[in-house]
């Protein structure tokens, strides 16, 4: 029609198509395990959820290494296609192939017979048979009496290493009559560890029936240490981390340099995880330690945290029985969150006879609520007066209980024999103040069992440092020899009289000098008051005529003079090892001296 105008509205619609994986993008899938595909969502702002419209292109073969692609597409009902994405799968191999000894474990063949190892087998979870490829690492001398090892290691293709395994072939001279035994860890023993656990203190002890210069040991093939005296103890840390659990082997080696002959020896022991069912009130202690440690020489190792402190209590036990060699049981305990603080005890074997099993049980902590329980730990009599626990010092508990049926029935070791025989207990590391009397103080407790398990209770009695005998205040350490089952502390005077200064250091400027020397000369000819004026008209520090007395022979004398010239120049040690060969009185100079 003529003069009329139309105009029409085109309106555009965005119609979106999001397409998207429901997991990770890169999977990674154990070949031979099953793979369950995640799958992917697909939403349309038109047509709603488009999953079910999914097209999914791609397989992954797990049973074949490789990296596979699994592709998803999906268009709305009008074509719109959504921009296609990509799971990528990797199928791999990350398991360790197993390798089986052909044979025993342990061979014992007479000096110079030949010896043909048995080998090994080894087989993966994807490569198969392994056996031909299997490194054999053979140490055997037939002409030289001693303990060896043979190693058998091998990888896949790859590159998962197998677990080492070793054989044990002892070489013996069948004329000869000396023999070395390892006294620990015994061999077949256990050490049973709590969860946590990363470092394992671990002390080896040997015996032998001839004196020996040296016994070194070699643990899982690698020298740690060695020692000159029996029992021949060197303590090593065993690392988790790259030990791990299960069997380890320790050889030892002895040497008799008059003669030139050499005796070994080995056992094989095993580290575990402990298991919650031997300690079901969770308090640290196993339940019966008899049953979780039913062999001698196995080893118990766990800290906890206690509920009703938050505080830590690690708990040490082992296992011993009486033997013909005699040689103690040595553990080294130590604090959990500093392992410079720790604990060594000595256990004569001579505590138990023939017809007894025994435990000893040794416990620590920084307080004693945590260390007891808090209300063991209330029945306590108050700890000693005018004595404060050494800097670094622990609460530490020793005891022994014996059984002579399995553990059904046990008792603490009786006192009388634990004073004929009593347990060395030495304490690291600890910075016990110069100038205070320390003493280490003990108040009775045992091992208790009661309806929930084991746990150690108090006595009635009262802190004393009669049940320590032959205490030693070393640099950075007590010890003495303890003759009672007791909880433990290391303490020093805590009202030890005013500070008054450092022997020698007579002018008080905190540094002992020459120059004190030098006033200690003239303190002697004229005397304290006429030197002091002198100093003062000249402006210097007067001088404490009471620090002047450096060999604290009850005078002040020109040889005190000698005495600090020749402690700067030698050291104080090297003066005393002079002084006591001439039976004089020692010097004391650098000490604190209080009123």
């Amino acid at each position: 029609m003529c003069g009329l105008t139309y105009e029409r509205t085109v309106t555009a619609v965005m119609v979106l198509v999001a397409l998207s994986l429901a997991a990770r993008a890169e999977t990674v899938v154990e070949v031979g395990s099953e793979y369950v595909d995640p799958g992917a969502t697909a939403y349309d702002s038109h047509d709603g959820d488009l999953t079910n419209r999914i097209v999914v292109y791609g397989t992954v073969d797990t049973a074949a290494l490789g990296t596979y692609a699994v592709t998803y597409d999906v268009a709305d009902a009008s074509g719109n296609a959504a921009d296609r994405v990509v799971r990528v799968v990797r199928v791999v191999d990350t398991t360790r192939p197993a390798i089986t000894l052909v044979g025993e474990a342990r061979v014992t063949i007479e000096l110079g017979a030949p010896y043909t190892d048995a080998g090994a087998t080894a087989v993966d979870n994807y490569d198969g048979d392994l056996t031909a490829q299997i490194v054999v690492t053979n140490e055997v001398d037939t002409a030289t009496a001693g303990v060896y090892a043979v190693r058998y290691n091998v990888a896949d293709s790859s590159g998962n290493p197998a677990d080492e395994q070793t054989r044990i072939v002892e070489v013996l001279d069948p004329e000869g009559e000396d023999d070395l035994r390892i006294a620990s860890p015994r061999d077949g023993s256990t050490l049973y560890l709590g969860a946590g656990t990363s470092g394992v203190p671990l002390t080896m002890t040997a015996a032998a029936s001839v004196d020996l210069d040296q016994v070194e040991y070699t643990l899982d093939g690698v020298p740690f240490g060695m020692a000159a005296q029996a029992p021949y103890a060197v303590t090593t840390v065993l690392d988790l981390e790259s030990a791990g659990f299960g069997e380890h082997v320790l050889a030892a080696s002895g040497l008799r340099t008059d003669t030139g002959d050499t005796l070994a020896a080995y056992s094989t022991f095993t580290v575990a995880p402990s298991r919650s069912t031997d300690d079901v009130d969770g308090n640290g202690i196993p339940d019966n330690p008899f049953v979780a440690l039913a062999q001698d020489g196995d080893g118990w190792l766990w800290t906890v945290e206690v509920p009703e402190t938050v505080g830590l209590r690690t708990v040490a036990l082992a296992h011993f029985d009486a033997d013909e060699d005699n040689v103690p049981v040595v553990m080294l305990v130590e604090n959990p969150e500093d392992a410079s603080r720790h604990v060594r005890v000595t256990v004569p074997r001579a505590l138990v006879d023939d017809t007894e099993a025994a435990v000893v049980l040794v416990a620590l902590s920084d307080d004693l609520e945590s260390l007891l329980g808090p209300t063991e730990a209330g029945r306590l009599a108050p700890e000693p007066e005018g004595f404060a626990r050494v800097e670094g010092g622990q609460y530490i508990a020793v005891s022994v209980i014996a059984s002579t049926d399995g553990g059904s029935t046990f008792a603490e070791i009786a006192q009388d024999r634990m004073a004929q025989y009593p347990i060395h207990v030495e304490m690291a590391w600890l910075g016990p103040t110069q100038g205070r009397g320390q003493a280490i103080f003990a108040h009775p407790a045992v091992v208790g069992a009661n309806s929930a398990g084991v746990q150690l209770a108090v006595v009635d009695g009262d802190w004393s440092d009669g049940a320590v005998q032959g205490m030693v205040v070393g640099e950075g350490s007590m010890s003495g020899d303890l003759g009672a089952a007791s909880v433990m502390a290391p303490y020093e005077d805590s009202d030890a009289g005013e500070v008054i200064g450092l022997i020698g250091d007579v002018n008080k400027d905190g540094v002992i000098e020459y120059f004190d020397g030098l006033l200690i000369k003239y303190i002697a000819l004229w005397g304290e008051t006429d030197l002091n004026a002198y100093l003062a008209n000249h402006g210097m520090a007067l001088v404490d005529a009471r620090l002047a007395d450096v060999n604290l022979d009850g005078q002040v004398e020109v040889f005190d003079t000698t005495l600090v010239y020749c402690s700067l120049q030698y050291g104080v040690e090297a003066v005393n090892d002079y002084l006591a060969g001439q039976g004089m009185a020692l010097c004391h100079m650098g000490e604190v001296l209080r009123e």
